[in-house]
This record gives C-alpha cells, sequence and structure tokens, in this order.
C-alpha cells in the first residue's frame, strides 16, 4: 500500500485498501498494536490515498 500511494498509484492503493484493513484490524485483535494505533494508522493511510486521488484527478 505504502510503495502505491509513493508511486502516486491511487488506483492500485484503492484495490489494496481492504486487504491493508484486513491486516491491520488483524494484528489489533490479536494485540500485537493497541485499537488506537491501528486507527490512527488506517485514517493516515485513507488521507494519503485521498490526496493522491486528488492529485491525479487535476
Amino acid at each position: 500500500m505504502r510503495r502505491l500511494l509513493n508511486d502516486k498509484n491511487g488506483e492500485g492503493a484503492q484495490a489494496a485498501l481492504p486487504a491493508t484493513y484486513s491486516i491491520v484490524d488483524r494484528a489489533a485483535k490479536w494485540g500485537i498494536i493497541k485499537k488506537n494505533t491501528a486507527a490512527r494508522y488506517k485514517a493516515r493511510l485513507t488521507g494519503r490515498l485521498k490526496a493522491v486521488l486528488a492529485a491525479s484527478a487535476q
């Protein structure tokens, strides 16, 4: 996901978003990361994705 965002590949990142969310949610469920950390991580990824999609739309 990060590589796709760095490469400004919005469509690919959008396709990878559900799988990324699943991995982050499972890590929080198993106690690898805290719930707030998972929420923050997902929010930042979503924000970066929106920025990439907005830049590619222009």
